[in-house]
């Protein structure tokens, strides 16, 4: 039988302030605390299990990215360069008028201002052109990388080009290294000219 976590009157142990709507998405004018009717332990066990992944994954970590809303502990993670809650990190795509290809890229948060995120393009005999992002979890990691290339099905892909802020080139030429290529001569930094582009 499950363990009851709500309870209707006043309690005094092992009870603490529940906010029905989760701060992740913001504080609102004239809400009321759910004081003394939440365990704590349920409280805490729903914030990790539910309000993790609410506030950290899909639809709602993107648009708290893009207007800037910071729950207790500010903002969340990047959702471009981390999971969360066992969801990949968010992924938008896009072409710059006059590349060859589409390009990764994030939102700079608080604006609707957009910038390739960090990122290496693969070419594959087969599968043809994947950029593939640089996640957090895979600096100083190439394993990561490399079960990313395995689980998409382009392992034995060529490295082609990187993008990179500067003080990010070494690690990434590192992890290029590591699966057995010599770095793309042609880099170029996360700079790019102010302009409108449509994203996915």
């Amino acid at each position: 039988m499950a363990r009851q976590c709500i309870y209707p009157g006043p309690h005094s142990e092992n009870f603490s302030p529940e906010h029905y709507l989760p701060e992740a998405i913001g504080r609102f004018s004239g809400m009321e605390l759910l004081n003394d009717r939440v365990r704590e332990d349920c409280n805490k066990e729903l914030g990790r299990r539910v309000e993790t992944q609410f506030g950290r994954a899909g639809s709602t970590v993107f648009f708290r990215w893009l207007i800037g809303v910071q729950g207790k502990n500010g903002l969340p993670p990047n959702p471009f360069y981390n999971r969360a809650a066992g969801v990949d990190s968010l992924v938008m795509m896009g072409k710059v008028p006059g590349w060859p290809y589409d390009l990764l890229w994030e939102i700079e948060a608080g604006s609707e201002d957009v910038f390739p995120l960090r990122q290496i393009i693969f070419e594959h005999f087969l599968a043809g052109i994947h950029p593939v992002p640089l996640l957090d979890s895979m600096r100083g990691n190439p394993e990561v990388l490399s079960r990313h290339l395995r689980a998409h099905g382009i392992e034995n892909a060529k490295p082609i080009h990187a993008i990179a802020l500067p003080e990010e080139i070494l690690w990434v030429e590192d992890l290029i290294r590591s699966l057995g290529f010599d770095p793309p001569e042609n880099w170029t930094t996360t700079e790019f000219s102010p302009q409108q582009i449509q994203l996915v």
